[in-house]
Order: C-alpha cells, then sequence, then structure tokens
C-alpha cells in the first residue's frame, strides 16, 4: 500500500517465479522499483513499462513478475489499475460481482511489452479483491477453488463485514490443501464508504 500525492492510494500485489530467498529477493526488487516508478509517474501502463525496463535488466532467464496495481483516487471515486500477467481482482457492487480482466503481459519477460489501464467508479460499500493464485489454485488440479469459486464464496457472504468475507474466504481455501501448502495465499480487500467530514460554518458533506 504505497501513498501518492493529492491524496491518492497505490494498492499492489504481486507474485514472483520461484519460491524460496531467490523469489524473496526478487520480490524485494519488484517492490522497490514499483514505488520508485509510482512516485515519478501517473499513467499506470508508463509505469508498467518502465518496471518492465528495469526488471528485465536484473532478472535471469525464466523468471517474472505478475503484478496488479491500482491508484485509489477518493476525490473522483476513481480505481484505476493495471494488471499485467495476473487477476484484476473481483469487483463486489450492490448489482452482484464480476471479475475484472488483465490488461498485458507479465512483467520481466517480454521485451517491448505494453499495457493499458481500466478505471470504475467506485460507489459506498463496493469491494475489490485481489489476490495471488494460491488463492484459486489451492488444491489443484482435482480439487482447486478457482475463480468460479472464489465468486460463489463471496456471494455467499456479501452480507458479511469485510474482516468476515476474507477469513471465510481464506479458510475455504486453506481447506483444499490435504499437505501443508506449497504455494502463498494472499488476499488484499478493499471496500469504498463515504466519510463525513465537518466543514469550518459546521455542515457536514
Amino acid at each position: 500500500i504505497i501513498p501518492l500525492t493529492d491524496g491518492r492510494t497505490a494498492f499492489v500485489i504481486l507474485d514472483v517465479s520461484g519460491h524460496g530467498v531467490s523469489a524473496a529477493l526478487l520480490t524485494g526488487v519488484a517492490k522497490m522499483t514499483l514505488r520508485w516508478r509510482l512516485a515519478e509517474q501517473d499513467e499506470l501502463p508508463v509505469v508498467m513499462v518502465k518496471v518492465n525496463g528495469d526488471l528485465l535488466g536484473c532478472l535471469t532467464s525464466g523468471r517474472f513478475v505478475t503484478i496488479c496495481v491500482g491508484i485509489w483516487c477518493p476525490r473522483d471515486r476513481t480505481w484505476t489499475y493495471c494488471a499485467a500477467g495476473h487477476p484484476g481482482g473481483l469487483l463486489q457492487t450492490g448489482t452482484g460481482s464480476r471479475h475484472l480482466p488483465a490488461t498485458g503481459p507479465l512483467v520481466g519477460a517480454i521485451e517491448d511489452a505494453c499495457w493499458t489501464s481500466n478505471q470504475l467508479t467506485l460507489h459506498d460499500t463496493d469491494r475489490l479483491w485481489l489476490y495471488t493464485d494460491g488463492i484459486t489454485e489451492a488444491g489443484a488440479p482435482g480439487n482447486a477453488l478457482g475463480d468460479d469459486g472464489l465468486q460463489r464464496s463471496l456471494d455467499l457472504t456479501v452480507a458479511a463485514t469485510l474482516q468476515d468475507q476474507a477469513d471465510t474466504l481464506l479458510r475455504e481455501s486453506s481447506s483444499r490443501w490435504s499437505e501443508d501448502p506449497d504455494d502463498d495465499a494472499t488476499l488484499l480487500a478493499i471496500e469504498c464508504f463515504a466519510m463525513t467530514l465537518s466543514s469550518p460554518s459546521g455542515d457536514e458533506r
């Protein structure tokens, strides 16, 4: 979670190839270059091009990173995201839920790759769910939760608090492992709600 200028905030979830110390080091590098590029550039497709160049310069063959980064602007109540080889997440609204698509290829493997961004306007009680494949692929191949299972779990618990929804989903995912998990399961949950601010005149907005 990265504070930006003008009250905006960037939310990032990423997954690196491989496991162990090398994967942890790659995660640190990816986080560092993302913070740097987000500080100097507002356009997410440009950010991803620069991050891709940074990672291409230091990754060995066969290594890569998938990233979903979104910027929340409270003034306009907009969520602008770029998903590089990663799900764009799942959006829950008062009228239902839907998966948000990726907007370009993974990062650190393809020269001259390009990305696009999507923008959504969020309303009170809308919820965004960002996740790694350790959530949806838990129990694979025979008992994986999958994208449909994730959506079904969230739809069935839509009346619960955000924390209770997250706890339920994580329990359902982890229960599908017959042994200790062999992949990370990371979940980032975001809820949009109105804030009441008092002006100097005493009015509320």
